[in-house]
C-alpha cells in the first residue's frame, strides 16, 4: 500500500526513512545511533495479540476479535493499520485465502476498562482517537501491586534465554534481563527518550528474587514465512511462577511488559503475561 520500490529491500531504499511499511515492519537502527547499531533491525513498535483460545479455523459468520498494541511512534500509524486490515480482508487470509469485512476498531485504554469505537465497517466512518498509556498511568498501576509476593502468568508462549539457553523455568532475573532490553530498546527507537537507569543494580537485586512455586510447560507452535519461505518454530512457556522477594523497584517494569510483551517473538503475540496477587492459600487473583 504504500512501498514505492515494490520487490527492493528496505535496506537498499532511498525512501526508507521516511516510509511507513519500513519504519513500522522493518524498523532499521539510525546511522547515528547511539544503541544497537550493529543489528539489523530494532524491535518493532507493534504487538498483535491473537485470541486466546485455541481456533485455527473460521467459518462464514464467525467472528475474529484480536488485539493491536501500539507503541511512542507507532501509535501515529494506525490509521495504516486499519487500511491494510480492510485491504487484507478483500485479498483473504489463510491457507484458503477465507475473505473477512473489517467491523469495527475500538481503541483500550490498556490499564483500565475504557474504550471508544473509532472506525465502524458498515459505515466506513474513522474517528480520530486514542487511549493510551503514559508513565504516570503506569506507575499508578505499579504502585498498587504488592513489593514482596507476585505471581507472573504467562499466557502465551515465552521464550526467555539465559546464557544462551532457553529458560525452561525462567528465574526472576532472566525475566527482568528480558524487560530491560526489551523497554530500552521501544523507549530509545519508538519514545524518543534514552531508558536511564541502574541496570547492573537491578539485575543483581533481581538474583535475590526466589522462585517459591511454578506450575509451567512447554508449548509448541509454529510460522509460516513467506519470506525465508519456510516455518519456524516459535514456543515457549506458558503457566505461572510466584516470585517472592524484594519486587518494589521491578513494578513498573512489570507493568510495563504486560501492555508490550516479553521475549522472543513478541510481535507474533508471544510473552503475553498477567500480573497477579497471591491469597495466603496459595490462590491466586488477577491484579494486572
Amino acid at each position: 500500500m504504500v512501498c514505492s520500490q515494490r520487490g527492493e529491500h528496505c535496506s537498499s531504499c532511498q525512501q526508507s526513512a521516511r516510509c511507513a511499511y519500513s519504519y513500522v515492519f522493518e524498523t532499521p537502527a539510525p546511522p547515528d545511533s547511539e544503541v544497537l547499531r550493529t543489528h539489523e533491525a530494532v524491535p518493532r513498535p507493534f504487538v498483535f495479540e491473537p485470541p486466546l483460545d485455541s481456533r485455527l479455523q473460521y467459518v462464514p459468520g464467525d467472528n475474529l476479535v484480536f488485539n493491536l498494541v501500539l507503541v511512542g511512534r507507532g501509535i501515529e500509524y494506525l490509521p495504516c493499520f486499519i487500511l491494510a486490515f480492510k485491504e487484507l480482508g478483500a485479498e483473504g487470509l489463510g491457507r484458503q485465502r477465507g475473505r473477512f469485512r473489517l467491523q469495527q476498531v475500538w481503541a483500550q485504554d490498556p490499564l483500565g476498562p475504557w474504550e471508544t469505537l473509532i472506525y465502524d465497517g458498515p459505515t466506513d466512518s474513522f474517528r480520530n482517537a486514542e487511549m493510551s498509556a503514559g508513565i504516570d498511568d503506569v506507575q499508578r498501576v505499579a504502585s498498587g501491586l504488592p513489593e514482596q509476593d507476585l505471581v507472573v502468568r504467562f499466557l502465551t508462549p515465552a521464550c526467555l534465554k539465559s546464557q544462551g539457553k532457553i529458560a525452561q523455568q525462567p528465574p526472576f532475573h532472566v525475566l527482568i534481563r528480558a524487560l530491560l532490553r526489551r523497554m530500552s530498546s521501544l523507549s530509545y527507537f519508538h519514545c524518543g527518550e534514552r531508558w536511564d537507569t541502574d541496570y547492573k543494580g537491578l539485575i543483581e537485586q533481581a538474583q535475590e528474587v526466589e522462585t517459591t512455586q511454578a506450575d509451567v510447560s512447554w508449548q509448541d507452535w509454529e510460522r509460516y514465512s513467506s519470506r525465508q519461505n519456510q516455518r519456524i518454530g516459535a514456543g515457549g512457556v506458558v503457566g505461572w511462577l510466584r516470585f517472592v522477594g524484594p519486587l518494589a523497584d521491578y513494578r513498573f517494569l512489570l507493568v510495563l511488559g504486560a501492555i508490550v510483551h516479553v521475549g522472543k517473538g513478541c510481535v507474533f503475540g508471544n510473552g503475553l503475561y498477567r500480573i497477579e496477587e497471591p491469597f495466603a492459600n496459595g490462590h491466586v487473583q488477577d491484579a494486572v
